[in-house]
């Protein structure tokens, strides 16, 4: 009897198979970003600390606001290029914590945290990843606006992968740690270690 009869279907893996292309090329290139911006097929998702703003359509959520919504929301702290999603741009805004307190009392808008999100699948899955990278992008910038080397406050470069600080010149980049979890089996029985 296979191991997975009882306990049903294997789950989705929410943060897997990532449809986005970082488009890394495009992120030195000002021209190629503000074009993007303007596009509009681009899309927004809107991060305000560790909560995830949703738009209420009918029965779904919709993470994805246009470019005239984002920027009606004001208290942008930073805007990060997160890539490309089937050639349409896509990126991440930090909302600063004062534009986030009003957007709570909303009707047409509901605030939630990406692991809420995930685990109760409150949005198509394709945004899992990208919601993800913002998130984290976004949080590595509120807390490495000064540089750890001399003090002075750093600049967000490279369409937010990348702060530099004027004073010493040193570049600083976000952490990327690999992660992975995993189930090691025994013919039918999981194989459980202690200490």
């Amino acid at each position: 009897m296979p191991i997975r009869s009882e306990l049903g279907p294997w789950p989705y893996l929410g943060y897997t198979a990532s449809r986005i292309d970082r488009a890394a090329a495009c992120r030195i290139d000002e021209a190629v970003l503000t074009k993007y911006e303007s596009d509009p097929a681009a899309g927004f998702y809107l991060i305000g600390g560790e909560l995830v703003v949703l738009r209420k359509d009918g029965d779904a959520l919709q993470p994805l606001f246009s470019a005239d919504e984002a920027r009606a929301f004001g208290g942008a702290r930073e805007t990060i290029f997160l890539g490309l999603m089937d050639g349409a741009p896509r990126f991440g805004v930090g909302l600063e914590a004062g534009a986030v307190e009003p957007l709570k009392t909303r009707d047409d808008l509901k605030l939630t945290d990406l692991r809420s999100i995930s685990v109760h699948g409150l949005v198509d899955a394709e945004h899992l990843p990208p919601l993800a990278e913002a998130k984290a992008l976004l949080g590595w910038h509120a807390r490495h606006r000064f540089c750890p080397n001399c003090g002075v406050p750093t600049n967000a470069v490279d369409a937010g992968w990348r702060r530099d600080c004027p004073s010493c010149k040193v570049q600083h980049f976000p952490r990327t740690d690999p992660v992975a979890i995993m189930l090691p089996i025994l013919g039918e029985r999981c194989v459980l270690g202690r200490s």
